[in-house]
């Protein structure tokens, strides 16, 4: 059994400042399982891939308005 990497990346690659509602995978799955995030906003962007990409937009479904999804590569 491995638990994977658990850092994360905590830098945001966008040419913009990081905004302050910017988390990590991590971060965020974390705190879902900790009953600390009840709600997100009507648009979630996850920027990554892997299961740990598909988790969070999954959870992110799950909390908010999200009604369809999309790549962009």
């Amino acid at each position: 059994m491995a638990m994977g990497a658990q850092g994360g990346s905590s830098r945001c690659q966008c040419p913009a400042p990081k905004p302050p509602n910017c988390v990590t995978a991590m971060a965020f799955l974390r705190r879902f399982n900790e009953g600390r995030l009840q709600h997100v906003g009507n648009r979630v962007v996850v920027i990554g891939g892997g299961d740990t990409s598909i988790d969070v937009a999954t959870v992110a479904r799950r909390l908010g308005n999200v009604t369809k999804s999309g790549t962009r590569g």
